[in-house]
């Protein structure tokens, strides 16, 4: 609650004919017995439930630091990461970015790249520049995989630059020997 509190209690209102996100916390008695007015596990299937495009989804997706500590997790956990790649699991979507967006940005790119494609045919091979991608919200998640990336590609360039400083070459070598 203390993170996405803000954004529950939106999408409860929302998506939930107004239902009080703070009725998890309120006890009242019936039949003499203290009872939660929403139960934690309703709660928890409710919060689950919200669609992709829900705030509180978006600001799950979009949080850098659970993103950081999931995947991570993931690493010190290949076969459940196996598990999850064959499943196929699509990455998070953004609020507002909905499952229809998601289809018109794809026919859009597949649209630009049949364009690019009968431009370069109609010209003889002349216009076949590159056509500018189609813009989608970043999630936590693609930042993530872009900071690996990165520092993999910085591990790669500082090995080779050590092989560098340590490359003599052969008529030097000649000459040591």
């Amino acid at each position: 609650m203390d993170r996405y509190g803000e954004h529950i209690e939106a999408d409860f209102a929302h998506y939930y004919h107004g239902l009080d996100v703070v009725d998890v916390l309120r006890v009242e008695t019936v039949d003499g017995r203290r009872k939660r007015r929403l139960s934690m596990r309703r709660f928890r299937v409710l919060v689950n439930g919200l669609p992709p495009h829900s705030a509180t989804q978006a600001a799950r997706a979009d949080d850098d630091e659970i993103v950081s500590e999931y995947m991570e997790y993931l690493d010190a956990n290949p076969e459940l990461k196996k598990e999850l790649e064959a499943q196929g699991k699509k990455k998070p979507t953004m609020y507002g970015y909905t499952t229809t967006d998601h289809k018109i940005d794809r026919l859009t790119t597949e649209v630009m790249r049949l364009t690019q494609l009968v431009d370069g045919v109609l010209s003889g091979g002349k216009n076949t520049k590159g056509l500018p991608p189609v813009t989608v919200p970043e999630t936590a998640a693609d930042r993530w995989r872009r900071k690996q990336s990165k520092r993999r590609i910085d591990a790669i360039v500082a090995e080779v630059r050590e092989a560098q400083a340590r490359w003599v070459p052969p008529a030097e070598r000649a000459k040591r020997n």
